[in-house]
């Protein structure tokens, strides 16, 4: 799921920020097509992460509690840029 969301990103990041931001050209002073082809890569290699992981007999209690909390953050953020970007998101 994680390679299937992070797939536009990398091979279509021009056309996904103007789609998903029509009106911010950028996020934090950095452009929009880079944000979206670097959470593409991102997501991309949590996936690998992630498989590599579950091919193992056994898996750390360390890594579990990265993953969870780093699941929880990305939700969190999921939230929070809509509100803190206000209706530069398209409809």
């Amino acid at each position: 799921m994680c390679f299937a969301c992070g797939l536009p990103g990398m091979a279509a990041s021009d056309w996904l920020a103007g789609f998903l931001l029509p009106g911010q050209p950028a996020l934090f002073g950095v452009p929009m097509p880079t944000v979206m082809l670097e959470l593409g890569l991102v997501l991309a290699a949590y996936a690998g992460l992630l498989v590599t992981m579950a091919g193992r007999a056994r898996i750390a209690r360390g890594f579990v509690a990265i993953t969870v909390l780093g699941d929880g953050l990305w939700v969190l953020g999921t939230l929070v840029l809509p509100l803190a970007a206000g209706n530069a998101f398209s409809p």
